[in-house]
């Protein structure tokens, strides 16, 4: 699928504070997927129990991530060593923490100079550059533990977890609506609320 600015934005809002739960990289089919548990209502009646998408990136030309630490007491990041192998391990030490940040389909150019110099690695798996990126970043601690991930890619689908297709419009709509109820004190997003940063 294309990506219309309409639904960059809306994905965006969608996957904001998804907890990232686990990803795989298919070099052999250019495929990249990460599965999120996200926080979606429908039009009515109560949330529902399993919230478990997966976001399939097909096409991938590249995948970079940088895993770093930074001290209180260090005035620079210390970067990591991490292969593109050891990627999902990686992710998966986070335990499940929502994604970090507000935007991540096609982010402006300024995202990726905030830590495109600091990579542990950068990948290419093809020679022809994807048009679209995708971004997620996981971080723990108090002198934190981050890790920064970028994947270009040439489209995307969201399924559920058996695999059957989510209707975009529909991902977009369920994200929105969880929002909205949320600011309106809905009780329908009580249990989340706690963890949840509030949109900058």
């Amino acid at each position: 699928m294309d990506l219309s600015d309409v639904q960059r934005k809306g994905l965006n809002t969608a996957l904001s504070e998804a907890t990232c739960l686990e990803i795989d990289v298919d070099r052999t089919n250019l495929v990249f997927r990460v599965t999120l548990d996200v926080l979606t209502l429908p039009e009515s009646g109560p949330a529902p129990l399993d919230r478990t998408v997966v976001v399939t990136c097909s096409g991938i030309s590249r995948i970079a991530a940088s895993l770093r630490t930074q001290a209180l007491n260090q005035s620079e990041p210390l970067v990591l060593p991490l292969t593109l192998d050891e990627l999902p391990e990686a992710l998966h030490s986070f335990g499940g923490c929502h994604l970090h940040g507000w935007e991540f389909i096609d982010l402006p150019e300024s995202s990726w100079t905030q830590w495109g110099d600091l990579l542990s690695f950068d990948t290419a798996l093809a020679e022809d550059a994807a048009p679209h990126v995708l971004e997620l970043s996981q971080e723990e601690g108090m002198a934190p533990r981050e890790l920064d991930l970028r994947v270009w890619f040439t489209s995307l689908q969201i399924t559920d977890r058996d695999g059957n297709p989510v209707d975009t419009q529909e991902f977009i709509d369920g994200g929105r609506r969880w929002w909205a109820a949320h600011d309106a004190n809905d009780p329908r997003t009580r249990s989340d609320s706690a963890d949840v940063a509030p949109p900058l």
